[in-house]
């Protein structure tokens, strides 16, 4: 910022997928694969996924093996 006084930076964090062009955005951190080929990207880095439970949980409700086993737990989601 001291090289660039003149350059205001003006952050927002949101889930919401946000139309870059229309809604005047010169830069966004993205999950997941760019649908629009108009504009430039770079991966930054993988993602990995995890699923945990708390030893409670797991010693009322059992251990989930397989991904339909989750429909007998009580979950939270990130459906990003």
């Amino acid at each position: 910022m001291q090289a660039w006084p003149a350059v205001d930076i003006d952050r927002h964090f949101s889930d919401r997928y946000v139309n870059i062009v229309e809604e005047g955005i010169d830069l966004a951190i993205r999950v997941g694969e760019l649908e629009d080929a108009s504009l430039v990207s770079r991966r930054l880095s993988a993602v990995h996924l995890v699923t945990c439970a708390s030893p409670d949980h797991v010693a009322q409700r059992g251990t989930p093996l397989v991904p339909d086993d989750l429909q007998h737990h009580d979950c939270v989601r990130d459906r990003n």
